[in-house]
């Protein structure tokens, strides 16, 4: 597997090859917009399920952390 210490090793072309095979192109629009909105989305649909499950007691709790997680993962430290 490893040489000594090094964890360093070459890609098996195998698998390359099978990756290149399968590859897969995106479909639809891939504008930054439409990237924002899934990822709005996502926070969105996770809020409304905690809300279902009574992990956060109301939907204003719920906007707050959207709102935090949305500026912190559009931040350009991410």
């Amino acid at each position: 597997m490893y040489e000594g210490t090094s964890k360093n090793r070459d890609v098996n072309p195998g698998a390359l090859d099978i990756l290149s095979k399968y590859k897969l192109e995106p479909k639809g629009s891939q504008s930054v917009e439409d990237r924002q909105l899934r990822m709005v989305s996502r926070f969105v649909n996770e809020a409304v399920l905690c809300l279902q499950e009574g992990i956060l007691d109301n939907p204003v709790s719920s906007s707050v952390i959207i709102c935090c997680t949305i500026v912190l993962y559009s931040s350009p430290v991410c």
